[in-house]
């Protein structure tokens, strides 16, 4: 099949996600009736404004911008390349149809049918217990054309396209043939589930069947966006659709500061997600010709996933990454320590929100007491919690993101996190007197000898009076203390 004969297939068939009251499909002797409410017009599509373009020439050095962070200034303008000085308008991008386009009676399922609000046969999860994992699975088979590859994961979407077509495909338990590439026809038989707001399909074993080889779907421009970005309007409808962008600038390159998850801004304030981990590096004012991607949604945030170096091309434009202030580390690996507390378990990607659900153990290994007040907890990006009282002899003190047993995933904690953050799989927690002395140091990882572990497993210290400076001492949490995951905050091995 044609890369025209796709174009097609997404101007002409593209189906939408925003249903309004008088909007809906609705049947009658198994024939689908479209109305046409609450549809966009072409203009809808267009960005109107010209793109924002940074002033490099009024830059000044450690100059503060977003997030307290700093950019270091760039090239004059009368050295930058054309294109950063006079950008291609914006695409002119068709509208997104915002009608159901719903299965008649004998035809077969699509993902539009499972997906679109107006569809008889449109599946709807609930949270019930806030761990992120929807109430129910249901067992279904789908079918599809591969869009993208992540890993051993990947998207399929109706070969239609359009709004509500996509499907996103967790396969990392089983592994992934490698001929599921973008253009695949399969069929996968599994779970569907919503896992924090996102649908996904859990295959069984055995459960992705290739059925064919044929072309990549073609993208769905998007001229503005801001409407895939948070709380954009055409977010939900094209989760899990490929989509591509045209002649945009990098806004922000350190979203996360001071956390990073590869991922940097564009108009719009559209996050994109370097899936591919591309040698490019980003810098404020860079021009993107154009990138494709998957849409995607998770820790709060939506974002396109680029899945390969082709699925991108830039052109710099004088501009400098942002950096965070706090980069370095306030003491040295190695540094003297007290030992009057110790680090005793670490959970930095328990199942749930991590703003709540993260939590740190920490141990009084004698049998006099601590007097706590003017010490604190810090990170090496300098984010803290003070602490205060006594913590009783071989007691633990045991902090999470909250003190709400409904909220972080059934911890019985004695304190907040407050602006701690357990940075996922690699972090550092670093704890500090009233003297301002070090009294203990654990700068964790995911490599080895640090063991491997699943979301929702803690680090547990086999032995207090172990140098838990050595991730060979750490064991993953094996007891499950509640939602939240495995391990023992505030009790014994």
């Amino acid at each position: 099949m044609s890369s025209k004969w796709w174009v097609f297939g997404c101007v002409c068939w593209a189906w939408s996600c925003t249903p309004a009251s008088d909007g809906a499909a609705s049947q009658s002797d198994g024939a689908v009736q479209l109305t046409d409410a609450g549809l966009p017009t072409a203009a809808d599509a267009i960005v109107d404004a010209e793109i924002p373009l940074a002033d490099f020439s009024l830059r000044t050095p450690d100059a503060d911008v977003d997030g307290g962070m700093a950019n270091d200034g760039g090239q004059p303008v009368s050295e930058l390349p054309t294109v950063c000085l006079e950008p291609p308008s914006p695409p002119s991008a068709p509208a997104l149809d915002v009608r159901a386009r719903c299965r008649a009676e004998g035809e077969p399922l699509r993902l539009h049918d499972l997906r679109h609000p107006a569809c008889p046969d449109v599946l709807v999860f609930r949270d019930a217990d806030g761990d992120g994992f929807s109430e129910r699975r249901i067992e279904m088979t789908v079918e599809g054309i591969v869009s993208a590859r992540y890993g051993d994961n990947f998207a399929i979407q109706d070969p239609e396209g359009g709004a509500y077509s996509g499907l996103y495909i967790y396969n990392e338990r089983e592994g992934t043939a490698d001929n599921i590439v973008a253009g695949a026809r399969v069929r996968v038989s599994g779970q569907i589930f919503e896992y924090f707001g996102l649908l996904e399909f859990q295959p069984a074993q055995g459960g992705v069947e290739f059925l064919g080889a044929g072309e990549a779907p073609a993208p769905w421009v998007v001229a503005d966006p801001g409407r895939l970005a948070d709380g954009g309007d055409w977010a939900e409808a094209l989760e899990s659709v490929l989509v591509e962008l045209q002649n945009v600038n990098v806004t922000l390159t350190e979203p996360d500061c001071p956390r990073d998850f590869d991922m940097f801004v564009v108009n719009g304030d559209l996050r994109l997600d370097d899936e591919a981990e591309l040698e490019y590096e980003p810098a404020r004012g860079d021009f993107i010709r154009r990138v494709r991607g998957v849409m995607h949604y998770s820790f709060e945030h939506r974002k396109l996933r680029i899945a390969s170096a082709d699925d991108i091309e830039t052109v710099y434009c004088g501009g400098i990454a942002d950096k965070c202030e706090s980069s370095e580390c306030a003491v040295e690996l190695g540094a003297v320590e007290t030992g009057r507390l110790v680090v005793t378990e670490i959970q930095d990607d328990p199942n749930g929100r991590d703003s709540t659900s993260e939590f740190l153990e920490l141990y009084n290994p004698r049998p006099e007491p601590v007097d706590l007040d003017g010490w604190w907890i810090q990170n090496c990006s300098d984010r803290r919690v003070e602490l205060s009282g006594r913590l009783p002899g071989n007691a633990y003190l045991v902090l999470a993101g909250s003190l709400n047993q409904d909220e972080n995933g059934g911890v019985r904690a004695d304190e907040l996190l407050g602006d701690l953050q357990l940075s996922n799989g690699e972090g550092s927690v670093l704890v500090f007197d009233a003297q301002q002395n070090l009294v203990d140091q654990v700068r964790y990882a995911s490599e080895a000898p640090w063991p491997m572990r699943e979301s929702g497993e803690s680090l547990e210290l086999a032995n207090p009076a172990a140098d838990n400076g050595n991730g060979a001492t750490w064991l993953v949490g094996s007891r499950r203390y509640g939602a939240g995951g495995m391990g023992t905050p505030g009790t014994r091995r």
